[in-house]
């Protein structure tokens, strides 16, 4: 029988929450605009009409299906999700850019970005959201 040896889990050396994320047409270079940690409101919800995460991964030698989840950490309440499919090619590092709109927080308190590859996690991002003092 052969044996089934796991596909090694890629590094991240970056995950960054931004207002934009702008890529040169010609050298393809990733300029990161605003990026952030805590949002301050004045009230509740907070709708953010965009956002984008900002993931730059290194060893990445095999196929994986990536997920992108916000959730609230108190109650663990899944507010996005985000699936696709990373599929290497000659290169082992990759930036991958997620777009997100119409993000709405409609509590106080801690949420987390967390960035799956197929059954693990291997990142996550915390976002404030607190009251304007």
């Amino acid at each position: 029988m052969e044996k089934v040896y796991p596909k090694p889990l890629p590094v991240i050396h970056a995950m960054l929450i931004c207002d934009k994320i702008i890529t040169d047409a010609d050298n393809k270079k990733k300029s990161l605009i605003g990026i952030f940690d805590t949002i301050y409101y004045e009230q509740l919800p907070l709708y953010l009409p965009e956002l984008w995460i900002y993931i730059n991964l290194a060893d990445v030698f095999a196929q994986f299906d990536i997920k992108l989840e916000l959730i609230y950490l108190k109650d663990s309440y899944k507010i996005i999700e985000i699936k696709r499919t990373l599929k290497p090619t000659q290169k082992t590092n990759w930036e991958i850019a997620f777009f997100l709109t119409g993000v709405v927080f409609k509590k106080e308190g801690i949420y987390a970005f967390r960035f799956w590859m197929d059954e693990d996690i291997i990142g996550e991002k915390y976002i404030y959201v607190r009251r304007a003092e």
